[in-house]
């Protein structure tokens, strides 16, 4: 009777979850627990059934902390049968003369599991799907986290463009305007009469020249821009040389100098063209904040050394400096001193996100007596 009360709920726990009970594990867990219950009851036969109890329980709870409690209720029913079997054969330690205790000590041992599964099992559960449902909201949360970090990187990435855009209209400006100048001087001796072969062939070569420094600029800023998809060994000196070779023109513009200060040649391991653009952030930050302050000697000073073996990039500027009630939330998105419509918070963050993930570089600002220093720590590569 006790047999075919467990055996009906356990099938419909195993049916009900079928889909992970396993007919291996299930075949190993009879073939264990058969060996148990028959060494411990026939082998080394022990009369005391709390101290029987005190050897299948811990397998049990452990099972079912493990596997689950389907598991756990299935090796009850194997310990169950097999000692009913044994006890059927007049055979193990629930076959003494007092027949009356016998059976108390038989449904005691038995109860005695099921109780214990039903509290502790139950708890398991518990604690899994607690854990199941903290892990799928945790899945969630950062599903959120990756899709707003993408977002913010896509509007770093049009901020950007926005910015590549400015630098090669300041690039092509002067060109554009030598062209124009030199087919206005071609068309007005055309219009007297006065063109040569020797003009042709002046125009010819000038307007060629022009745009072919205006093709190299499209060249440079491809190339600058475009993402390495593997780390490589480079020469920061190099890297810093590429970006103000390309960006000089518009901090030219708004009247600002930028010097860069070198005590050798130094290399790095990493990304180089995300590096030079978290670069060109800070450079842009600094900038925008010499642009709102009446300074007549607006500088830029880029300082690169090395110290301690690291590499060590300090960009500084003459604007004044952070106010140190701001400093320390400077990285974070969508936060800006600027107006509304001239910033999105982002160029920082982006920054410290491209050298710390890119680079494994460290990257801080601070303040000196003449405005920000910005920091970047780099790892040495020979």
């Amino acid at each position: 009777m006790m047999g075919q009360v467990l055996l009906v709920p356990t099938f419909l726990l195993l049916y009900e979850h079928r889909k992970k009970v396993k007919i291996v594990e299930l075949i190993l867990i009879a073939l264990f627990f058969t060996l148990v219950s028959y060494l411990f009851q026939i082998v080394i036969p022990i009369h005391n059934v709390s101290l029987l109890l005190s050897v299948t329980l811990p397998l049990i709870i452990y099972l079912s902390s493990r596997q689950g409690i389907e598991y756990a209720t299935f090796s009850i029913v194997v310990i169950t049968t097999v000692t009913l079997y044994l006890t059927h054969l007049n055979m193990g330690i629930f076959t003494t003369e007092n027949k009356i205790g016998n059976i108390i000590n038989l449904n005691f041992y038995f109860l005695s599991q099921i109780l214990l599964l039903l509290i502790i099992g139950t708890l398991f559960e518990e604690k899994k799907r607690r854990e199941k449902s903290l892990k799928k909201l945790v899945d969630i949360e950062l599903e959120k986290n990756q899709e707003h970090t993408l977002m913010m990187l896509q509007q770093s990435r049009l901020a950007q463009m926005g910015q590549v855009l400015n630098m090669i209209a300041h690039q092509w400006r002067q060109p554009l305007h030598h062209l124009l100048i030199t087919s206005d001087v071609l068309v007005y001796k055309y219009e007297k009469g006065d063109v040569t072969s020797r003009d042709m062939q002046k125009f010819q070569e000038e307007t060629t020249s022009q745009i072919k420094q205006m093709s190299r600029t499209i060249d440079d800023f491809r190339d600058f821009f475009k993402p390495k998809k593997r780390k490589e060994s480079f020469i920061l000196n190099e890297v810093i040389e590429r970006l103000l070779l390309i960006t000089k023109p518009i901090f030219r513009a708004s009247h600002i100098s930028i010097l860069f200060e070198e005590e050798e040649e130094l290399y790095s391991y990493g990304y180089p063209n995300e590096l030079a653009q978290a670069i060109l952030n800070i450079l842009y930050n600094a900038k925008d904040a010499l642009s709102t302050e009446r300074i007549e000697d607006r500088t830029i000073w880029i300082c690169l050394k090395s110290r301690e073996g690291k590499n060590i990039l300090e960009i500084s500027d003459n604007a004044g400096g952070i106010s140190e009630d701001i400093l320390e939330n400077i990285f974070e998105p969508y936060f800006s001193t600027k107006e509304k419509d001239n910033g999105t918070g982002l160029g920082l963050y982006m920054s410290k996100l491209i050298v710390q993930k890119h680079t494994g570089a460290e990257l801080f600002a601070t303040n000196s007596d003449k405005g920000a220093t910005f920091t970047l720590i780099l790892e040495k590569s020979e």
